[in-house]
């Protein structure tokens, strides 16, 4: 659905923002050839590039999120009486000024979670839990182990921690991204 969709917008561009016939034509043509080149689900854009295919192709992914399983048993045209269900009631920018009016500051603290934190930080929260860096880390990985035994290893000199490493680290000591900055 999403690469069907990308191929029927291009025809949505308005006056103020026009796109060249000759571009949009090029970019159809790209877009219809390399579907096939794709992902499996997203492959199956040629489905859907008529408005009635697309049409039946949204209510039918409406079902299968609803129901949470590929084979749904709702009747998918039942989303056809609430046809805007997927869009939003405003643009982007609406939404944004609703939040934050043009030149006033957040209501919201502005870092609730950090994006991450640096190999140097996790190491110092790690040796506040009682781990000291010991010999036989490989490459620029440092290894870290307590008194029980138990031995983390962390990705070396990196100024911001993958989402992945850091959850996974904070997790071995009983700690959650949402705690980062209270632990920082």
């Amino acid at each position: 659905m999403a690469n069907a969709d990308s191929y029927r917008r291009l025809d949505e561009f308005s006056r103020k923002n026009p796109l060249p016939y000759q571009i949009k034509i090029a970019a159809k043509h790209y877009l219809k050839d390399t579907f096939k080149y794709d992902p499996p689900g997203y492959r199956m854009a040629q489905q859907y590039l008529s408005p009635s295919e697309f049409k039946h192709g949204v209510a039918s992914l409406q079902c299968q999120i609803n129901e949470g399983t590929l084979t749904f048993k709702q009747n998918h045209e039942d989303w056809f009486s609430a046809s805007q269900m997927t869009h939003s009631l405003f643009n982007h920018r609406s939404n944004i000024y609703s939040v934050v009016n043009k030149g006033s500051h957040p209501i919201l603290p502005a870092k609730v979670f950090p994006k991450s934190c640096s190999t140097g930080d996790m190491i110092k929260i790690y040796q506040n839990k009682g781990y000291q860096i010991v010999p036989g880390g490989k490459g620029s990985h440092v290894k870290l182990r307590n008194s029980r035994g138990e031995t983390m290893i962390l990705p070396g000199n990196r100024k911001e921690l993958s989402i992945g490493v850091l959850n996974s680290a904070l997790k071995s000591l009983g700690y959650s991204i949402g705690d980062l900055a209270t632990i920082l």
